[in-house]
């Protein structure tokens, strides 16, 4: 996932700068404003121009000498892996302990190094304050215990099975609320196991328990019989998703309706009104078939020389053989879950490409140009993505 991971060198540069900004995706998912690296740099920057001028009597303690090399470097190294402020907890905290050890190094007063230390922190606050982070995260508020209520399943099942779930949100917090001994695996963005990759050996020693496997995923009432069970057109999708992966769901009367209060909150948080039907999840034995690779044209669609195309001239946002071939109204879709983009051939001979922040997609040109080379891709110009935040467009 290359989601927060700078595209340039100028971008790593000027990270610091770019975390100020009011803006969600810059570090993280949410809006985040952070000034602390940029403190971090004046004051630094502040305390060596006092030492020249002071002729070395500034005195830096050792401990906070050391732990700004080690923020500094992990700094980088966290640039490079992923750039997810999730990951980069400790140093965030550490970064604010670093201002107040500077301010405290300055040629000051007292007083002043205390006014200075109280304008920072007061600029933070701010800061944080205008962009309401709190409960960004929530897709629900849990005030009574269970933390997510889920009615427990009736039907005996192996204890020791593998639960796969086949939704973005994962609901991985349920997992608790089962037997110990039970595998998960979300193998949404899971390569097939007959790619030839780590994660494809990884999904197919998973999937190959011999307790067997079931699937959890969020009932969808329209699609749903009387009895709250899969209907056929929904179990299609489902083996539509599925099938490469060596497993499909047959017999809806063999799942179980799973009523959960947990579920429904969502709906009161979202819509802003109790929702007067049942929600809950399915839960669906699955069961084998011959896991075998589909016929090329079928797996990899009609237009796989235009996708290729595309991918061989930008590789980073469209990698080879990381994406399925769905089809969809007036064309085919290829969707890159390690960039958030999305490439569309379409029917009328157009090829557009769609970053999962920007709220328009982007024409590339026709097939023809794509093919021929005469509409290259520019990888350095992603709408929604590329340059510091107030440059990237919409």
């Amino acid at each position: 996932m290359i989601r927060f991971v700078p595209d340039t060198l100028r971008e790593a540069l000027l990270r610091p700068l770019a975390m100020t900004a009011p803006d969600g995706g810059v570090y993280v998912e949410i809006m985040a404003p952070d000034f602390r690296f940029v403190f971090l740099f004046l004051l630094v920057v502040a305390v060596l121009l006092g030492r020249l001028r002071r002729k070395q009597t500034i005195k830096i303690p050792g401990s906070i000498s050391q732990l700004l090399v080690v923020t500094a470097l992990a700094f980088v190294i966290w640039l490079v892996i992923t750039g997810n402020g999730r990951y980069f907890i400790q140093f965030l905290l550490i970064s604010g302990v670093l201002c107040v050890g500077l301010i405290n190094c300055l040629p000051l007063s007292k007083f002043f190094r205390a006014s200075l230390a109280v304008l920072l922190t007061s600029i933070q606050i701010a800061a944080v304050m205008s962009a309401d982070p709190f409960n960004a995260w929530a897709l629900a508020t849990w005030r009574d215990a269970p933390y997510f209520d889920l009615q427990k399943p009736q039907k005996p099942r192996d204890e020791a099975q593998t639960i796969v779930t086949i939704s973005t949100i994962t609901y991985s917090l349920l997992a608790p609320q089962f037997p110990a001994n039970i595998r998960w695996s979300n193998i949404t963005s899971s390569p097939p196991p007959t790619q030839d990759r780590l994660e494809s050996r990884y999904a197919k020693e998973i999937l190959a328990n011999p307790h067997g496997v079931s699937l959890f995923v969020p009932a969808i009432k329209q699609l749903a019989t009387s009895e709250h069970l899969p209907g056929a057109g929904i179990r299609q999708a489902i083996n539509n998703m599925i099938e490469d992966y060596g497993l499909v769901l047959q017999r809806a009367d063999a799942c179980e309706f799973l009523l959960s209060k947990g579920l429904d909150s969502l709906s009161l948080r979202q819509r802003g009104a109790e929702s007067s039907a049942q929600q809950g999840f399915w839960l669906c034995p699955l069961e084998r078939v011959e896991l075998k690779s589909k016929d090329v044209t079928k797996r990899k669609g009609k237009f796989a020389a235009v996708f290729e195309a595309v991918e061989i001239q930008c590789p980073r946002f469209f990698k080879p053989d990381t994406a399925n071939t769905l089809q969809i109204q007036g064309g085919e879709l290829r969707q890159y879950g390690g960039s958030d983009m999305k490439l569309y051939v379409l029917e009328d001979g157009d090829v557009w490409y769609k970053y999962f922040r920007a709220i328009n997609p982007v024409r590339l040109g026709s097939r023809e140009e794509i093919l021929t080379g005469r509409a290259p891709v520019d990888c350095s110009k992603i709408l929604g993505r590329s340059g510091l935040p107030w440059e990237r467009g919409l």
